[in-house]
């Protein structure tokens, strides 16, 4: 079985900020180039959180494509947008976990 982890920290705290100030925005995640939780209507970069292993913003040629396969590997090879409930990262920051 495949498990996506998301890093609780300062990244996740500017999405649910966003998404609490923002009325008609919603959370999704999805997957292109990597995997990632994000807002929608997106602000910017910065309220992107990366599925652990799964940025595809890598140093090197070779980390990239090891990104490319892990994802592949996680979901499959089609590209998706699905809605999650914000309750969900509600939860890991009022609980203090680690991940998501």
């Amino acid at each position: 079985m495949s498990i996506l982890k998301f890093e609780v920290g300062i990244v996740m705290q500017n999405i649910i900020a966003h998404l609490q100030k923002t009325p008609d925005s919603r959370l999704v995640l999805v997957k292109d180039h990597g995997i990632y939780l994000c807002p929608l209507p997106c602000p910017g970069p910065a309220k992107v959180l990366y599925a652990d292993g799964c940025d595809p913003h890598a140093d090197t040629e070779a980390l990239r494509l090891q990104v490319y396969d892990h994802c592949r590997e996680l979901v499959g090879g089609d590209d998706f947008a699905d809605d999650v409930p914000l309750e969900w990262l509600l939860m890991a920051r009022d609980f203090h976990w680690r991940w998501l």
